[in-house]
């Protein structure tokens, strides 16, 4: 692209949500430089991973959210070529980056928080394989997939390991191959709150010549829980799974490739927790167990040499058309969907600001996300463009945790979901007296003190326009958090802690 570095460069661009430019940043030597996974950081900034051709190395860098300016970056070596495909940030502020080294070896590497070296592993499976997929269940305890040619039930299948790092090495809980007897793969996954999913591409059942998206829903402890191959049913056209993510309404959206007589268009597919979607879904695959690897300890990290950098100023186009599938979307524009434990019940709230044609509300229950129940129904407004409130209370008896989600209902009999939210029982209600940050006004350092132990809980800092500045996943069990957000403008925010136990929001003023 002109403006940057030589050869193929790393673009990283942002775009509002309204889809306005930001900022565009290349990176890249004078060889072929490739850019892959990409994370927020704790601080509100980027980490990207990637590949640099120079030296056939791993590339990792911090940018700046606000400019698009690295802010710090290294290259990673190991046996061969490597190349970097998904990043987090862990809890302990450093990265873990995974991908595929010396041709084929799967690959992992953890950087400290100052981006030096804590440990790096690869392990060889005998034949072609890579990781593409990362994600931190807490502290120290890691789920890392991607696609195995060495090993499962077909010719290439998916690939999961969960493993807990004890300080001087990985030790694994439990792997597993995932697919049919023909060709499987994983491109992408998305931890949710009971397990993970998975999208890649499989062969069609009963043609070995087409390929479908492959999308596969396991339990935290790796028990299948679906298996789908989903696409059309047209000869010579293939459907390939890229990106997946657990949407508000508890539904999986699939994002990938649609290739029919050698043209090529995105291709998305939206289904239920269980599975079940508007396309044409059929079961597909089965798990393999596999016993721990043996691990090679294998990585160096290095400041870059022989980079340079670009900011270009691209064009974007509109264009494009959408063909629906015949899923419909219908209009009544939830605000908010919250419930919590109370001593009649789990009381549920819910608040659209506004509805047409819209007849009634029934409230679902769920013990696992794939089962759901009918518990009680409550009218709509019909047609309305000013905020209505609902509230609806469950006197059943349970014992931890339910799931619950709204089904809409039009006056001609079409349904929507809302997102899904889950109450647990056991636990007392999350209340504004719960939480205690000071000092407010701050410089941009807040401690926020809990007064009871929280779970599941994450502190986000929100500007005035609602737009999240910062954001920190908090340890189980904890009763107190730091959060620092001194690289902020001076002014008005909102901290909003959003925990198992209920939602509490508190205004601090930074200065």
């Amino acid at each position: 692209m002109a403006g940057g570095p030589a050869g193929n460069n790393i673009m990283v661009t942002k775009v509002s949500l309204t889809g306005v430019h930001q900022w565009t940043r290349l990176i890249g030597t004078a060889s072929n430089d490739y850019g892959y996974g990409i994370t927020l950081t704790t601080d509100g900034n980027i980490a990207i991973c990637g590949y640099e051709g120079s030296y056939s190395d791993g590339y990792f860098a911090k940018i700046n959210n606000s400019t698009g300016a690295v802010m710090a970056e290294k290259t990673i070596n190991s046996a061969g070529t490597l190349y970097l495909y998904d990043i987090i940030q862990t809890s302990d502020g450093g990265f873990l980056i995974v991908g595929k080294a010396n041709g084929g070896d799967f690959y992992m590497v953890k950087l400290k928080s100052d981006y030096t070296l804590d440990w790096g592993r690869r392990w060889d499976g005998g034949n072609t394989d890579d990781l593409k997929f990362v994600t931190e269940n807490a502290a120290n305890d890691y789920t890392v997939a991607g696609t195995t040619y060495s090993y499962g039930a077909g010719s290439s299948d998916g690939y999961v390991m969960r493993f807990t790092w004890n300080g001087s090495a990985p030790v694994v809980s439990w792997s597993e191959t995932i697919g049919s007897a023909s060709r499987n793969s994983f491109n992408d996954g998305y931890r949710i709150a009971d397990g993970y999913i998975f999208s890649g591409i499989t062969t069609r059942l009963g043609d070995d010549l087409n390929d479908e998206a492959f999308i596969s829903r396991i339990s935290s402890t790796g028990s299948n829980v679906f298996m789908k191959s989903v696409g059309t049913t047209n000869a010579g056209d293939d459907e390939e799974g890229y990106g997946i993510s657990l949407l508000s309404d508890g539904s999986i959206l699939v994002a990938g490739l649609h290739n029919s007589g050698g043209i090529a268009n995105f291709y998305m597919v939206k289904m239920s927790g269980g599975g079940f979607s508007c396309a044409t879904v059929q079961d597909n695959g089965g798990i393999t167990p596999l016993a721990a690897p043996s691990f090679t300890t294998d990585a160096s990290v290095s400041s870059p040499f022989g980079f340079s950098y670009g900011s270009p100023s691209p064009t974007l186009n509109s264009g494009g058309v959408i063909a629906s599938d015949g899923c419909l979307i219908l209009p009544v524009e939830m605000l908010y969907f919250t419930g919590v434990h109370t001593t009649d019940g789990n009381l549920l709230t819910w608040a659209t600001a506004s509805e047409s044609n819209n007849n009634f509300f029934v409230v679902e229950s769920s013990p696992d996300m794939i089962g759901w129940t009918d518990i009680g129904s409550v009218a709509g407004a019909g047609n309305s463009s000013v905020v209505h409130q609902y509230s609806f209370t469950d006197t059943q008896e349970y014992s931890g945790i339910v799931y619950y989600r709204i089904r809409q209902t039009d006056f001609d009999g079409q349904i929507s979901h809302s997102r899904v939210i889950y109450i647990d029982s056991d636990d007392r209600a999350f209340r504004i007296e719960d939480i205690h940050v000071y000092p407010n006004p701050s410089d941009g350092k807040f401690s926020v003190l809990f007064s009871i132990p929280v779970s599941d809980c994450r502190i986000e800092v929100c500007n005035i326009a609602g737009q999240t500045m910062f954001y920190k996943d908090i340890e189980d069990d904890a009763t107190q958090a730091e959060t620092d957000m001194s690289n902020l403008p001076d002014g008005v925010y909102l901290l909003k802690v959003t925990c198992r136990q209920g939602v509490v929001c508190e205004r601090i003023i930074k200065r």
